[in-house]
This record gives structure tokens, C-alpha cells and sequence, in this order.
């Protein structure tokens, strides 16, 4: 209020005071400010004798304890600003910030260890259990241990590609070997000069064997039964086999193929007086089982044994006709007594002979006079009461069927 007064004091005396553009009377304002004045006054008054006019804000009392308590809380704070740890047991600023950082950034897995304890604590129990359900491994646990493998399975579906040698696919348990995989690396060492096979006569492991147990294990393999095929390893040709085209036969030996084209110890007709290249006229004589020894292991000494060494004799078939072979037809009724074929063989055999003979017949005739009328020969006669009758001679030297001379050869 004293300081409106001052106001309008200060108003009256300017050299050009506010006054109304009215016709308001100065007394009248003055009345009217005076009036306005003596209730605010009493406004004042009223307000300032309340108990706590300013409810919610300090009084002056309450300001000041207040300013000394905050000079005593300064102190304490100061105080404890300068403790060492002036809070045990919860972290410092510094290590609120390394926490925060740790658990708001990742690493890749290259830098996670497992074999560590920094590494597994990182991840928690129900963490650790969760990853392993999420992973199929239900209760097998986190560490590398074996014996820490407690229980639980690991699914199919979980199982890698294994490549190598050894190869499977993945989800797969079976392995399997790729074919062409195993190398002669792989394979066990083995000494100088030995073969695998199986030595020991049971079934089990491959072994190593020598060269003489080699050719026994063929044996028991290859070739007849012992009926003259070769077994074991094949002989070495000798020098010029190959340019003379020599082939292995079965007894283990080479040979050439016999110049005539035909098999070894076949027999056929020539239509000129010199046997043909890779054959000989059958004529019965010696000839080399050296030279002609894959003829000789054909025919051996069955139409004659040479020498008895070095020779071997060869069919003589000069003048004959070849009879087929009656082996047990009945077609040759004199098979069983033929004759001897150069080795003491005879009967019904290959390359037995037969002399030449009429087939059993009779000639009948009739007459008188010692005349004979009928089956009989020209200028025949026989006499009447006589026992013996003949007829007079005709024909050639031998029977024969008509006939051109040709070579019997046989192939060497």
C-alpha cells in the first residue's frame, strides 16, 4: 500500500501527470483509488494474520531450518563423495558402464569358447537347456567330457555329411566306402615280391604270398580237372612265338595255327600229288614229335610209336577208301574183328582196318549133258555127278566202286 502511495505522489508532482480523458473529477479519483487502497489493505491484513497463508511453501522458520539442514546434508555428501567405496556391494559408475556394455554387444562364434569356465558362464542352466532341446541333444550335456554323455540320443536329422574316403549323407547314420575310394595308399604294406590272397586254409584276413604260393593258390582255381589243361601261371612265349602267331593251347604250350586252315590231325582229300603247306601225305611214315609235336599231342603213337622216342608214325591211308567210323551203329557187321591200326588197337576203332571181301551170295544153274544153263560165268561148264562144280573166271582184280585217286592228307 505504501508503495501505491509512493506512486501517485510521484504522479502528481511530473511536469505532465496521467490524467484521465474524462471529465472525471481528480477528487473523485482520488476518493475511488483510496477506496481501492483501504480494500486491499484490509486483503493484506487479513492474509498476513493466517496461520500459514501460503499453504505447500515454507515459511521463514521452515526456510531456515531447511538451509541448515541442506549445509548438514552438503557436508555428509561431501563426506561421502570422498569415501573409498561409498557404496559397498553395488557397483561403481565405471563398472555400470562395462556391465552395460558386456550385455549389449555380440561376438561371432570364431571367439566363443566352450572350454573355458569364462566361456560357459555366460550362458545360464535354463539357457544351456534350451539350447539343447532347440538342438536336438536333449539331455546331453554341455561339456566335452564323455563321461558327461548321461543319457539321451542324437536324432538322424542331426547327424553331418561325412566325406572322404568313408562318406554319408547327411541325416544318415549308415557310412559307406565310394566306389574307386580306397587307394593303394590305404592299403596295408606289403613286402617285396608277394601277392594278396588268402594262404591259410580258412576263411579270415588277406595275407601276403610268394610267388610258389601264388601258382598253388592258382591252381586250385584255374584250369580242368586233370584231364591235361594247364594251370597256375601261363608259360612265357619264346622268341618268335608272337611273329608266328603262336597260340596257347590247353595242354600250356604255344603252337601255330596250322597253316592249312584246318584243325590240328584232320584228314582230307588233295587233288595233287604234293601235300599242301601245313599238312603231310598219310603214308605211314616216322616223322619228329619235335617238329610235329601239336600233331603228336592230336594222334600220340596210335598208328605207330616211331623210334619210340623221337618219332611217331603217321597213318597210312595210301589205296584206301575211308570207312566211317561204325562206333557201336551196327552199320559195319565185322566192326568188332578189325584189324590192328599201328598200335596194337583193333575192333571197332578209329583207324582199324579191313581186308577186302564178297558179301556171302550163291549162283544157281540147271542143265543136261554136263551142259549148264543159268546163273554161271561165261563159257562156265560143270559136269554132271561130279561134287565140285566151278565156273570159268571173270571180273577185274578187286571189287570196287568206280573211283578217282585223290592224296589223304592230314592237317599238321
Amino acid at each position: 500500500m505504501t508503495e501505491i502511495k509512493t506512486k501517485l505522489g510521484e504522479n502528481d508532482a511530473a511536469s505532465t501527470p496521467f490524467r484521465p480523458a474524462t471529465g472525471i473529477a481528480e477528487s473523485n479519483v482520488q476518493d475511488a483509488l483510496e477506496a481501492v487502497y483501504a480494500a486491499i489493505a484490509s486483503q493484506i491484513a487479513a492474509h498476513e494474520a493466517e496461520a500459514d497463508p501460503h499453504p505447500g511453501y515454507l515459511t521463514e522458520a521452515e526456510g531456515d531450518a531447511a538451509y541448515d539442514a541442506l549445509g548438514t546434508a552438503a557436508g555428509l555428501i561431501a563426506a561421502h563423495e570422498a569415501a573409498a567405496n561409498p557404496h559397498p556391494g553395488y557397483l561403481t559408475q565405471a563398472e555400470a558402464d562395462l556391465l552395460y556394455e558386456a550385455l549389449n554387444h555380440t561376438h561371432p562364434a570364431s571367439e566363443i569358447s566352450d572350454s573355458t569356465a569364462a566361456g560357459r558362464t555366460l550362458l545360464t542352466a535354463a539357457d544351456a537347456a534350451a539350447q539343447r532341446t532347440a538342438l536336438g541333444l536333449a539331455t546331453i550335456a554341455t561339456s566335452a567330457s564323455a563321461s558327461d554323455l548321461t543319457a539321451g540320443t542324437v536324432p538322424d536329422a542331426r547327424m553331418p555329411a561325412h566325406t572322404g574316403d568313408v562318406t554319408s549323407s547327411a541325416g544318415a547314420v549308415a557310412l559307406t566306402i565310394a566306389n574307386d575310394a580306397v587307394t593303394n595308399a590305404k592299403l596295408a604294406n606289403m613286402a617285396a615280391g608277394t601277392y594278396k590272397m588268402r594262404v591259410t586254409a580258412s576263411t579270415g584276413d588277406p595275407e601276403d604270398a610268394t610267388a610258389a604260393q601264388a601258382t598253388a593258390g592258382l591252381n586250385a582255381m584255374v584250369g580242368d580237372s586233370g584231364s591235361g589243361g594247364t594251370k597256375g601261371l601261363v608259360p612265357a612265349p619264346a622268341a618268335g612265338d608272337a611273329a608266328a602267331g603262336k597260340f596257347l593251347k590247353a595242354d600250356g604250350t604255344w603252337a601255330a595255327p596250322s597253316s592249312s586252315g584246318l584243325p590240328t590231325g584232320a584228314i582230307f582229300a588233295w587233288p595233287t600229288s604234293t601235300a599242301p603247306a601245313g599238312a603231310l601225305e598219310c603214308d605211314g611214315s616216322a616223322v619228329s614229335r619235335t617238329t610235329y609235336a601239336a600233331l603228336f599231342a592230336v594222334i600220340s603213337d596210335d598208328y605207330g610209336a616211331g623210334d619210340g622216342s623221337t618219332t611217331f608214325n603217321l597213318p597210312d591211308f595210301r589205296g584206301e577208301f575211308l570207312r566211317g567210323w561204325d562206333h557201336g551203329r551196327g552199320a559195319d557187321p565185322d566192326a568188332a574183328s578189325r584189324t590192328d591200326r599201328g598200335d596194337g588197337t583193333t575192333g571197332d576203332n578209329v583207324g582199324t582196318e579191313q581186308a577186302d571181301q564178297f558179301k556171302s551170295h550163291q549162283h544157281t544153274g540147271s542143265g543136261a549133258d554136263g551142259t549148264a544153263n543159268g546163273n554161271q560165268g561165261t563159257g562156265g561148264t560143270f559136269a554132271r555127278g561130279v561134287g565140285a562144280q566151278t565156273t570159268d573166271a571173270t571180273g577185274g582184280n578187286e571189287t570196287r566202286p568206280r573211283n578217282v585217286n585223290v592224296m589223304w592228307c592230314i592237317a599238321t
